[in-house]
């Protein structure tokens, strides 16, 4: 016992040294698994550029912005600098995107074929990475006739925003009568179209990973706490209703058939958490948990300072909406009692969480050194319930999924040619977790062999294709 105890108490290497060109060629000769990327925040600059001219030719209508509205976008998403989640939610291409969509639906075209064609450039950029299955997010309602199109429900500009931007949406509104309605796309249509995208060109996520060598995949509706138009998903139903006219619950009903028909993989709660309590969603979750659509709940993505209301959020999630997976739970490993027994119930469940190191530092609520990452700390036996118990360090190597969340934000750390922010995502949390979590390896990494890397990206991989089939009826 003297033994082992003085054994588990070594001090373990800071980090691998892992060649990153080996380690690259070694996670795409195996492939990756992607289970928590953000449609609206993996384009950059450059890509909203290629997608205003390849759209512009190939459906014959002018997405083509002015220079300076380039510039500004430029520079928003460029950021302030400041470190918190509504700084980050500016920085992606949400609103870009839907401005080319309206811009593109007056000037005649078929929202439709611009949305197929937005996907089409997402998932291209993921088979380029390596990415073998993919679950990614889409917010419909940033793309809809009953979310961010329509007119009731497109939030106020800010300050800064471009003068074509207010323009072209002042267009929108004065022009909404007399623009052809088949064009707008619907939450029903907008998915569906989507999922017509997946099927023509990749393999749609099945039990069967091995006949077809396509890219897996499959997605999931994403949803977010802020937006004025998606309050109708909370119990504050009756209220809505009466500042938006109408009940709107009926889309919930939609939510449930879009997944009945196999079009969306499951469910995500996201936005800013600090919008809206968690347990208003109790409702919403009832209701997925009757059909067995699965749920992901991105919980404690918030400071320290706001702890509590991260551990109340947490409790809800993980007692009451049954989520199949977590997002981001930074909170979850603050290692004290109140939360370490519901991260105990976590493990016992084997409950997935989908971890972002570096989205988690941009929006503030972890350090921005990486070794400080509270998920990071705990794999590195830096937490109460992990310090000397080798065998619970795995079991949370078994819960844990390296994600990318939103690849935008990468481009800000790492000027490349090659844009691979899940390998990039993996490399930097590999080199500082290893030497614990795979501490028989280490050696045999540091010496640059390959197929010691090929191994764990094998584990890597064979969890996250366990992870979708759990989405599988």
């Amino acid at each position: 016992m003297e033994e082992l105890k003085e054994a588990s108490a070594i001090v373990p290497p800071e980090r691998a040294e892992i060649d990153y060109n080996t380690f690259v060629k070694a996670a795409q000769e195996v492939g990756l698994v992607c289970l928590h990327r953000h449609f609206e925040g993996t384009f950059t600059l450059s890509h909203l550029r290629e997608l205003s001219q390849e759209i512009s030719r190939d459906l014959d209508v002018d997405l083509k912005l002015k220079d300076e509205t380039w510039d500004s976008i430029s520079k928003i998403m460029a950021g302030t600098g400041e470190r918190d989640l509504p700084s980050f939610i500016a920085r992606l291409s949400t609103r870009w995107l839907r401005l080319m969509l309206i811009k593109g639906v007056m000037d005649g075209a078929d929202g439709h074929e611009i949305i197929k064609k937005y996907a089409d450039h997402f998932l291209q950029l993921a088979d380029d990475e390596g990415i073998k299955t993919i679950e990614f997010l889409l917010s419909p309602f940033a793309f809809c006739k009953e979310g961010d199109l329509g007119i009731d429900y497109i939030d106020d500009l800010p300050k800064n925003a471009p003068e074509e931007e207010k323009e072209i949406i002042e267009q929108w509104k004065l022009r909404s009568a007399e623009i052809d309605q088949d064009n707008i796309p619907t939450l029903f249509s907008l998915c569906g179209a989507v999922n017509d995208l997946i099927k023509e060109k990749y393999r749609v996520i099945n039990e069967d990973f091995s006949d077809d060598k396509r890219m897996g995949v499959g997605f999931r509706l994403c949803l977010r706490r802020e937006k004025k138009a998606e309050e109708f998903l909370t119990t504050e139903i009756e209220e809505t209703a009466k500042r938006f006219g109408g009940d709107r619950s009926e889309l919930i009903s939609q939510i449930v058939e879009l997944y009945k028909a196999e079009v969306i993989q499951g469910v995500d709660i996201a936005g800013v958490e600090s919008s809206k309590d968690l347990f208003l969603y109790n409702k919403l979750f009832t209701r997925l948990d009757q059909y067995g659509i699965p749920c992901t709940v991105h919980v404690a993505e918030m400071p320290e300072s706001e702890a509590e209301k991260a551990y109340k959020n947490l409790e809800t999630a993980i007692v009451n909406s049954r989520a199949l997976r977590l997002g981001h739970a930074v909170r979850l490993f603050d290692d004290n009692a109140e939360i370490n027994a519901l991260l105990l119930q976590v493990l016992k469940s084997r409950t997935l969480i989908e971890c972002n190191v570096t989205s988690n530092g941009w929006t503030g609520c972890a350090p921005n050194d990486l070794a400080e990452h509270p998920i990071i700390r705990a794999l590195r036996r830096d937490h109460s319930l992990f310090k000397n118990n080798p065998d619970r360090i795995k079991e949370l190597w078994d819960c844990i999924v390296i994600c990318s969340d939103d690849p935008v934000i990468f481009t800000s750390e790492k000027e490349s040619k090659a844009f691979l922010p899940l390998i990039d995502e993996h490399y930097k949390i590999l080199c500082v977790v290893v030497p614990t979590v795979y501490p028989e390896k280490l050696e045999a990494i540091q010496r640059g062999d390959e197929n010691a890397l090929k191994e764990i990206f094998t584990e890597l991989k064979t969890k996250g294709e366990q992870a979708t089939l759990a989405n599988i009826k």
